[in-house]
C-alpha cells in the first residue's frame, strides 16, 4: 500500500519590498525539502512585486495569488484567506514574506515535529528580531528532544513570522472572519493565532534547532554587531555534546524526553553513546531506572575520587585553543562537518568573520602524573 503523500499550503502576505519578497521565496524553493503550494495575497503592491509574482506564478513556483483591489491592514488581508485555499491540506503555513529560510529541508523537519500528540502549531527560532542585549531572553521553557529535534513547549506569545498549523487552523479562520469589527492592527494576528491554540490546550512549539532570519532585522543588525553574530552561540543550553541526544531521539521513534533525563542517562554510560541508547530505551520502558542511573552515576564518581586520592600527585597542563563548532540550525559551511565542533591553535582564515560558524575561545587540560 502506497504511503499517502504530506499536503503543505504555505499561506504568504505581500506588500511592496520585492527584495525582500524574493529573497523569501527562494529560500523556501532552495530549502523546503518537499512539495508544497504557495498561496500569495497581495496587499495591492506596486507594478515590480505584481511582475514577480506574476513571473513566477507563469513558472509554477505558485500555486494561486489573490489580488487585493485595495491596500489593507494585515489582519484583513489574511482573514479570508481560506475562501482562496482548498481544505485537502494537512499543514497550513503562515509565511511572513520578510523572512528567509536557513535550515535545509525545513518543511520535511516540520513534519518531523508536528508528530507530538500535543501539537497545535510549531515556530522556528526566528534570528534578527532582538538586538544584541535582549536576544537571551528570547527562548523561555525547559528544552526537551523529540524525534530528533531539540524542542521547547511554550504556552505564551513568540514572534510568528513563521508559524505552522494543522489544518484544524481552518475552523479558526471561519469564525475570525466573523467578527470583524475586532480586524484592525492594533489586534495582532498573531496573538489572535495563539491564543485559539491554547484555548484548545494544545501546546506551542518552539524549535530550537530550526531557523529563520527576519530579514528587515537582521541586515542592520549584522552590520552594526558583525562580532556579536560571530561570537555568539545561538543553541544557548544546547552546544555540541548534546548531538547525542538528538541523534538518539531520532532513533528511537517520537518519544518526546525531558533534557535532565537525558543529562543523567548521558553520565551513567560514562558519554558511550551504545550505552546511552540502551539506557534511554530502558528508560522508556521502566521510568524508575533513572533513579537507579543516580544511584549508580554518584557510585562511579566516589570510586573515580578514591582512585584519584590513592595515585600519585596530578598536574594539569592548561592551553589556549579555539573552539569552531558548525551548529546544526547554522548554514552548512565546506571547512567543517555540520554539528561538529573542532579546536585549533589559531583561528584559522576561513573562519574569520564567517556568520556560518561559532568560535569560542577556550582552555583544555590535560592531566599529567608527577615524575618521581
Amino acid at each position: 500500500m502506497r504511503r499517502k503523500k504530506t499536503k503543505i499550503a504555505i499561506i504568504s502576505l505581500t506588500f511592496e519590498r520585492k527584495d525582500y519578497i524574493q529573497r523569501s521565496f527562494e529560500s523556501l524553493w532552495q530549502r523546503a525539502g518537499m512539495p508544497f503550494d504557495l498561496y500569495v495575497f497581495d496587499d495591492k503592491s506596486g507594478k515590480d512585486v505584481k511582475e514577480y509574482l506574476k513571473e513566477k506564478k507563469k513558472e509554477g513556483k505558485i500555486k494561486k495569488i489573490v489580488w487585493r483591489r485595495k491596500n489593507l491592514n494585515i489582519i484583513q488581508n489574511f482573514a479570508d484567506v481560506f475562501k482562496y485555499i482548498p481544505d485537502r491540506y494537512d499543514y497550513y503555513i503562515k509565511w511572513d514574506s520578510d523572512i528567509e529560510a536557513l535550515s535545509d529541508n525545513f518543511l520535511v523537519q516540520m513534519v518531523e515535529v508536528a508528530q507530538l500528540p500535543d501539537f497545535g502549531c510549531i515556530v522556528p527560532r526566528i534570528e534578527g528580531i532582538f538586538a544584541p542585549d535582549t536576544s537571551s531572553t528570547v527562548l523561555e521553557g525547559n528544552l526537551e528532544f523529540f524525534n530528533g529535534h531539540a524542542i521547547r513547549a511554550k504556552n505564551s506569545v513568540p514572534y510568528g513570522a513563521c508559524i505552522f498549523f494543522s489544518k484544524e487552523i481552518r475552523d479558526y479562520n471561519e469564525k475570525f472572519v466573523v467578527e470583524r469589527e475586532e480586524l484592525n492592527e492594533d489586534f495582532k494576528l498573531d496573538t489572535r493565532l495563539y491564543q485559539w491554540i491554547t484555548d484548545r490546550g494544545k501546546e506551542i512549539i518552539v524549535v530550537e534547532d530550526l531557523s529563520v532570519y527576519h530579514i528587515d532585522g537582521v541586515l542592520g543588525q549584522r552590520r552594526k554587531y558583525w562580532e556579536y553574530f560571530r561570537k555568539r552561540n545561538r543553541w544557548e543550553k544546547l552546544d555540541v555534546q548534546h548531538n547525542d541526544f538528538l541523534k538518539v531521539s531520532k532513533e528511537i521513534g517520537p518519544y518526546k524526553i525531558d533534557r535532565n533525563v537525558y543529562e543523567q542517562l548521558h553520565l551513567v554510560s560514562n558519554k558511550n553513546y551504545k550505552d546511552f541508547k540502551k539506557l534511554v530505551k530502558e528508560f522508556l520502558k521502566d521510568p524508575s531506572i533513572l533513579e537507579k542511573a543516580k544511584e549508580r552515576a554518584k557510585m562511579l564518581k566516589n570510586k573515580e575520587k578514591k582512585r584519584l586520592v590513592g595515585s600519585r600527585p596530578m598536574f594539569v597542563d592548561l592551553k589556549t585553543v579555539y573552539r569552531i563548532t558548525s551548529p546544526m540550525n547554522y548554514p552548512k559551511d565546506s571547512h567543517i562537518p555540520h554539528g561538529e565542533s573542532r579546536e585549533y591553535a589559531k583561528i584559522p582564515e576561513w573562519a574569520k568573520n564567517n556568520p556560518k560558524l561559532v568560535i569560542e575561545k577556550v582552555e583544555v587540560s590535560k592531566p599529567r602524573k608527577a615524575a618521581r
